[in-house]
C-alpha cells in the first residue's frame, strides 16, 4: 500500500483534528518544487509514518511526530539514503530534527536544526562528502575520487534561502572535461553561498607537472553562471597533437559564462 491515512475532525468552532498516516516511496519533492525541469534532476522519496494534531483555524501551527524508515535523495546519478531512522517533531508548525543521518558512496552527512515549512530555514549539515559531488557545482568536473569535509548552513526565507558552506579536501583526484590527465589534488579549500563559489586555494599535480590556483564561479539558481579561475603551472604536460606533447610553465586563466 503506497499511502494510508486515518483521522478524525470535530465540529467545534476551531475544527480540531488528529490523524495518522503511513506511506511508501512518497515523492516528497513534488510538494515543494513545481518546476518540472528541476524535478527531473532532484528527487526525494520517503517511507514511514507521520501523526499529528491541530486545528483548521490555525493549520500552520500543527503538531507532528514522524519516523521515516527510508529516505532517498537523488541528484542525477548520485544517491544519498538514510543511515538509520529519521526522527523529527513539530510544535506549533516549527520542525525540529531529532535524528537525521545520510550515507552514500564515500559520503556520511548529519543534519540538525529545523525548518518552518513555507516560511524559513534553519538547517545545519556536517560530514564527509564524496568528491563526485563537485559535479553539482560545475559540469567541468566529470568525476572525482576522494572525500572532502563539508560544513553547510541553510537559513532565512523558504523561497529565497541563504546558503553558506565550506568544503576542504586533502588528497583527492578529479577528472575534468576535455583534459585527458587526472588532477591529483594535494589540498583544496573553497567557500560558497547561494550565489557564489570561491576557490580559495588548490594545489596539486597533473602528470609530471604541478599547479596551484584560485578562482570563483557564480550561480543562477542551481545552474552555473559566469566563472573565472587562475592557475600557476610548473612543467605542466600539454598534448599538442596526437603524437606531440609539450610542457607549459606560467599562468593560465579560465573564463566563461556557464
Amino acid at each position: 500500500e503506497a499511502f494510508a491515512l486515518s483521522g478524525k475532525i470535530t465540529t467545534e468552532a476551531s475544527y480540531p483534528f488528529s490523524f495518522q498516516s503511513r506511506f511508501n516511496a512518497l515523492p516528497v519533492h513534488t510538494f515543494f518544487n513545481k518546476d518540472k525541469q528541476d524535478n527531473s534532476k532532484i528527487s526525494v522519496h520517503a517511507s514511514g509514518a507521520i501523526s499529528g494534531k491541530g486545528t483548521f483555524k490555525k493549520l500552520k501551527e500543527i503538531d507532528l511526530t514522524s519516523e521515516l524508515a527510508s529516505v532517498s535523495v537523488r541528484w542525477k546519478d548520485y544517491e544519498l539514503v538514510n543511515n538509520g531512522p529519521i526522527l523529527f517533531r513539530a510544535k506549533k508548525g516549527v520542525f525540529a530534527i531529532e535524528k537525521a543521518a545520510f550515507k552514500g558512496t564515500n559520503t556520511h552527512l548529519a543534519l540538525s536544526g529545523g525548518v518552518t515549512p513555507f516560511k524559513e530555514w534553519g538547517l545545519l549539515v556536517k560530514g564527509d562528502a564524496a568528491l563526485n559531488l563537485l559535479q553539482i557545482f560545475t559540469p567541468r568536473v566529470q568525476s572525482g575520487r576522494g572525500v572532502a569535509h563539508l560544513d553547510l548552513k541553510i537559513t532565512d526565507q523558504w523561497k529565497k534561502p541563504k546558503v553558506q558552506g565550506v568544503l576542504s579536501l586533502k588528497e583527492g583526484v578529479v577528472y575534468l572535461a576535455e583534459i585527458d590527465l587526472p588532477a591529483h589534488i594535494a589540498s583544496l579549500s573553497l567557500v560558497f553561498n547561494q550565489h557564489l563559489l570561491i576557490l580559495e586555494t588548490v594545489e596539486g599535480k597533473m602528470g609530471a607537472g604541478r599547479f596551484s590556483g584560485r578562482g570563483k564561479a557564480n550561480f543562477v539558481g542551481l545552474h552555473p553562471g559566469p566563472f573565472g579561475f587562475h592557475l600557476d603551472l610548473t612543467e605542466m604536460p600539454v598534448q599538442l597533437t596526437r603524437n606531440l606533447t609539450g610542457v607549459v610553465e606560467g599562468v593560465l586563466l579560465f573564463q566563461g559564462d556557464d
